[in-house]
């Protein structure tokens, strides 16, 4: 049972470090093409991602988002609404709507670490 729960903590640690490492590297701000939205179904109903169209060079990608949008949020995109995006400078194929951090960007890294650190003291005290 432990060695489960820590590899939930260790995943939730290392999900919450690469989405903040990789939300900080969205620097390269630009114009995108929203596409569609890619429905991502969830305990608690469903969640949307928008999928955009953009160019760098002469390279097009179209890409889902880092971020997952409720059924409000996702109503103000329209397909071929042109909206500024933030590409990753060193992984073109990521991108976000906003460079804001939110609070569960944070959580995640959080509730890894604690859940991993109660997993390895538990196992020290067998």
């Amino acid at each position: 049972m432990l060695i489960f729960v820590g590899l939930i903590s260790l995943s939730l640690l290392i999900l919450g470090i690469h989405t903040l490492v990789i939300k900080a590297g969205c620097t390269e701000e630009m114009d995108g093409v929203f596409v569609r939205h890619d429905e991502i179904r969830i305990k608690n109903g469903v969640r949307y991602a928008p999928v955009f169209r953009y160019q760098i060079g002469a390279e097009i990608y179209e890409r889902t988002s880092l971020e997952a949008l409720s059924k409000k949020s996702a109503g103000k995109y329209k397909a071929g609404q042109t909206c500024r995006i933030y590409v990753n400078r060193k992984n073109h194929s990521y991108f976000v709507l906003q460079r804001t951090y939110r609070p569960v960007d944070f959580l995640l890294v959080a509730i890894g670490a604690l859940m991993l650190i109660l997993v390895i003291i538990s196992l020290m005290n067998r």
